[in-house]
């Protein structure tokens, strides 16, 4: 996988670990790289619909749901 680039990291306020955002290409790499369906699935939650890593677990099928916008994961709590 290719190294991040610093544009694309940013440090928290108030903590002391950073924020990075990947490409789609760099998303991808990784999904790639995973051989656990759960991890993958796990992963691409994450980086593909934005839920946090305490969220993950708590996401059901019956959360998926198709819309006119296309298929969307609804999340009832975010904190």
């Amino acid at each position: 996988m290719q190294a991040t680039r610093t544009h694309e990291l940013q440090q928290h306020e108030n903590r002391d670990d950073m924020t990075v955002w990947l490409s789609r290409n760099e998303v991808a790499q990784s999904l790639e790289a995973v051989d656990d369906t759960q991890q993958r699935i796990a992963f691409a939650l994450g980086a593909r619909c934005g839920c946090r890593s305490h969220e993950v677990p708590d996401v059901a099928p019956e959360d998926i749901v198709d819309t006119d916008d296309g298929t969307m994961l609804r999340v009832y709590s975010s904190n």
